[in-house]
């Protein structure tokens, strides 16, 4: 059994959210990223951020193998100011 990529996006995402965003979703205004392997269940992940050169929140998601589940995310913010 997998986990669905909706999902494994939605984990991801509320993980930058908290994090980066102060925990407020409001200020994501457009997320990107690339389906890089499927998540066998059960799966411990880790999801890693970062500001960007472009203002931007980067970030990705690791299984427990420290293989990349979730590539290339970037987080576009309403206000340009990136991790809290």
């Amino acid at each position: 059994m997998i986990l669905h990529g909706t999902c494994t996006l939605a984990l991801a995402t509320r993980a930058v959210v908290d994090g980066a965003l102060g925990a407020d979703p409001d200020r994501l205004e457009a997320l990107s990223v690339r389906f890089s392997r499927p998540v066998p269940v059960p799966s411990e992940l880790t999801t890693a951020f970062w500001d960007g050169d472009d203002g931007q929140v980067h970030f990705e998601t690791r299984d427990s193998s420290g293989r990349s589940v979730l590539s290339r995310g970037v987080v576009r913010t309403g206000n340009q100011e990136g991790v809290a």
